[in-house]
């Protein structure tokens, strides 16, 4: 066969073509490997994935199985036709079912352990929520199965799709609040008790307060010596600090509480600005300090607030600088500023009142500032140890003036003194302005009160079960001159106005068997009492107290201890104009009668202060010495003794310095003449008694004489000293028996006592 070069070249064209097809085959091969792995990878991965979603799910369902087994509240899920879809465990174990209730409607699920009303009260609240879309909540008494007589806050929630909006379900939830309820009335019960016990806590301090304060009040109008008069404004000072302590606490408990209440009402600026400053002034004048009164002349004169608060904060921060300040200055400063109103027609109009007291006190340091405010803090108690107080008042003064929408700032420098300034919001009521201001000068301590006015005609009867009040209320009354009747309960002070016509009454609250609220009521429907004054008159201060008894158709109200001009006040607000006589006028200096008491009651002292001088001596009681060398010195003062008061301070100061050698050596001396002005005091005494020797006698009848008593046992019961010792000297111009006689004599030495108790015993001896 022959063969050609075509026959040759075909083979090798067919190889080539082969190598070619060969290599696409291996080429898509190698992309079909790369495939193969890619998908084997995905599928790898989509097993890990689908494994780690499965691992989640049994998670997220492993949680969702614990929270359900182990939540201890009812938990209901349910679609819109109120089927059960999941609930807890805890439902099952408390209500005691041991069947599933899922698939099944609320109200067969719920059948064998809620009443029929709960059921459709639920199913109503259920479609309520579906169809508003909103939350509900309720707390009440529900039984339960086992869980008899549970308190329950029932919260029912609706399931909202978030892709559309729509609600497919409600969440009811039942979560027992027994435990929390029972806490919360325990708590408020034991409120209640802790108000209880400071109501009668203030109560049965203020009744003898009331007492001390009284009688202290009586010491200073009747007291004939400066010393007397000293120890009885001591006294005086720290009852008053006794009972700023009281209300303070009361104050304090309150606000802790969250019944701090804020009273607005109208008063007059000026008013409250006199108040601040009489109160101050004394103390200010005890320390020698001075003190300025800058008062913003723009002010209004009317302001529409809690007066008391305001005056509250006031002396707060006064009394503060005061006590803190030892030399230099005190300053008071009040202006306002203008706030926006809603209506600028308005006669009335919002007003920043601000207040800042300043002083040249020790002031405060730096670190201290922040902890002032807080309650029972003072700050370099090292330093302070000796101030007085609770630690209470820049922390109260602190929570009322936020509840008047304001604050109190400080700025001090320390060892040079600080500024506390004050803001309220307020009204100003009316256009007019205060203007020029001036101070009105203040009582010093150891002035008694003057009552503004007389009225014989006035009959007054005074209730209260506690023996030594009556006697303080006839006593702060009694210069009066009024018709004081007293009775010790509420039953009896029903008898007296069944029997007898009274202007007015002062009615004690806390009384056994009938209290003075429903003394009052029984009172008022007597005939013609219905619109007497009847004054709630106790100890039961606490703020709000004022209302509370207006309310229940009390005139007016006065607390105790009763603040003498306060009772002025409200006895000239409810006495007729028509009754009203000027006071009687003062005396300039006393006159020979009392000057020969003072110097009787000095004999008296000074006989018995002979002997007890060495006795405390020798029992090496000094301090007692030095009380009584002190007493000595005021009185030798007062009587004009000079060498006698002046060695009298010599020996003070040795028993203040323990010095008893020197009072051994000076005693003698110091005796001697003591006993030479006795001496002399005597003489006076027997030459005045000569002088005033009556001359003969007159004779009265009998009923003028009983007539006589009468008026003395009058005077006696009223305690008025001064009556009873004019009547006394009327007798002295009697013709009288000699028993009379006698029993006089001893009258007029328990006067000179002041013994109200043997005057009550001679009396009826002196009658007869």
């Amino acid at each position: 066969m022959d063969t050609t070069m075509e026959d040759f070249l075909t083979p090798e064209l067919e190889i080539r073509r082969l190598k070619s097809e060969l290599r696409k085959t291996q080429r898509k091969l190698e992309h079909l490997e790369r495939d193969r792995r890619i998908m084997a990878a995905m599928f790898d991965q989509s097993i890990r994935l689908r494994d780690l979603k499965d691992a989640e799910a049994k998670k997220q369902a492993y949680y969702t199985s614990t929270i359900l087994d182990n939540c201890p509240e009812f938990i209901f899920l349910l679609n819109k036709e109120l089927v059960v879809l999941l609930t807890t465990d805890y439902f099952y174990q408390t209500a005691g079912l041991t069947t599933p209730i899922t698939d099944l409607p609320l109200r067969q699920a719920l059948s064998s352990i809620l009443s029929e009303a709960w059921i459709n009260k639920l199913e109503e609240l259920a479609h309520t929520v579906i169809a508003t879309k909103e939350t509900t909540s309720l707390i009440e008494r529900i039984d339960f199965g086992k869980a008899s007589g549970s308190i329950y806050e029932l919260l029912m929630n609706p399931t909202i799709n978030p892709a559309d909006g729509t609600v497919f379900g409600v969440i009811l939830i039942f979560r027992d609040i027994t435990a929390l309820v029972e806490a919360k009335e325990r708590a408020e019960a034991a409120d209640v008790a802790k108000s209880n016990f400071l109501a009668n806590m203030s109560h049965e301090i203020r009744t003898p307060l009331n007492a001390i304060m009284g009688l202290t009040e009586f010491i200073l109008r009747d007291a004939l010596t400066p010393s007397v008069k000293d120890y009885a404004a001591q006294i005086k000072d720290s009852s008053q600090t006794l009972l700023a302590i009281i209300n303070d606490i009361l104050d304090f408990s309150k606000i802790e509480a969250g019944r701090l209440e804020i009273i607005n009402t109208e008063f007059q600026l000026s008013s409250l600005i006199h108040t601040v400053n009489n109160v101050v002034t004394p103390f200010i004048q005890k320390k020698k300090l001075d003190f300025k009164l800058q008062v913003d002349p723009s002010l209004p004169k009317v302001l529409f607030a809690d007066e008391q608060r305001l005056q509250q904060i006031l002396l707060n921060l006064l009394t503060n600088a005061i006590k803190y300040t030892s030399k230099g200055s005190v300053n008071l400063k009040l202006w306002g500023e203008p706030l926006p109103t809603a209506d600028p027609a308005s006669p009335n109009r919002k007003l920043r009142f601000f207040a800042s007291v300043t002083d040249t006190g020790i002031g405060i340091k730096a670190k201290d500032q922040d902890k002032i405010f807080q309650s029972f803090i003072r700050a370099d108690t090292t330093r302070n140890r000796s101030i007085t107080g609770t630690g209470l008042g820049l922390s109260i003064s602190q929570m009322l003036a936020h509840a008047m929408h304001g604050k109190i700032t400080l700025e001090s420098v320390y060892g040079q003194g600080s500024t506390f300034t004050f803001s309220v919001e307020c009204e100003a009521v009316g256009t007019e302005r205060i203007g020029a201001f001036a101070a009105e000068g203040a009582e010093t301590r150891t002035r008694a009160f003057k009552c503004s006015f007389r009225a014989p005609r006035l009959k007054l009867l005074i209730v209260d079960d506690n023996l030594i009040n009556l006697s303080v209320a006839e006593g702060i009354f009694a210069p009066y001159q009024c018709h004081i009747t007293t009775a010790s309960s509420g039953s009896e002070a029903i008898e007296l106005a069944q029997r007898h016509a009274y202007d007015i009454i002062f009615m004690d609250h806390m009384m056994p068997v009938m209290n003075g609220i429903e003394a009052m009521h029984h009172i008022r429907c007597l005939p013609g009492y219905a619109e007497t004054p009847i004054i709630a008159l106790t100890a039961n201060a606490i703020r709000g107290m004022r209302e509370t008894y207006l309310a229940e158709g009390f005139s007016e109200y006065l607390s105790k201890p009763i603040n003498l001009a306060e009772a002025d006040s409200l006895l000239s607000k409810f006495t007729p104009a028509a009754y009203k006589l000027q006071p009687a006028a003062a005396s300039s200096r006393p006159s020979q009668a009392e000057d020969t008491e003072t110097l009787k009651l000095v004999y008296k002292e000074g006989i018995e202060k002979i002997q007890l001088l060495p006795r405390l001596l020798q029992e090496s009681d000094l301090d007692n010495y030095t009380i009584q060398v002190h007493s000595l010195k005021s009185v030798a003062a007062l009587i004009g003794e000079t060498e006698l008061s002046e060695a009298a301070q010599s020996h003070e100061q040795a028993g203040k310095e323990g010095r008893k050698e020197y009072i051994e050596q000076e005693l003698p001396q110091l005796l001697k003449c003591y006993q030479g002005v006795l001496a002399r005091i005597e003489q006076k005494l027997a030459a005045t008694a000569a002088v005033s020797k009556p001359q003969p006698c007159k004779k009265v009848s009998e009923d003028e004489l009983l007539l006589l008593s009468q008026r003395m046992e009058q005077a006696l019961d009223s305690f008025d000293l001064d009556a009873f010792a004019e009547l006394v000297q009327e007798a002295r111009q009697i013709h009288l028996s000699d028993q009379q006689a006698s029993c006089l004599s001893s009258m007029e030495e328990a006067l000179t006592n002041f013994d109200f108790d043997r005057l009550s015993e001679l009396l009826p001896s002196f009658k007869h």
